[in-house]
């Protein structure tokens, strides 16, 4: 299954790409510094669009992270 992953995912837009790309099939990657916020979201798109959905943390201003 093709897969996506959006950065930032706690962005309004983001949150619409992810559930975008999940109604067309895509499993969903979603990265944030506050992952906890991410909780409902991927639970709402394991839910509705039947993909897998996984949390990561991501802070790009953490250069030494990534």
């Amino acid at each position: 299954m093709p897969t996506v992953l959006l950065l930032g995912a706690t962005s309004d837009i983001a949150i619409a790409i992810a559930r975008n790309m999940a109604s067309k099939g895509y499993d969903v990657e979603l990265a944030a510094r506050d992952v906890h916020r991410l909780e409902p979201l991927k639970s709402d798109i394991e839910i509705r669009f039947r993909v897998t959905c996984s949390i990561h943390e991501f802070d790009a201003i953490a250069f030494d992270s990534h």
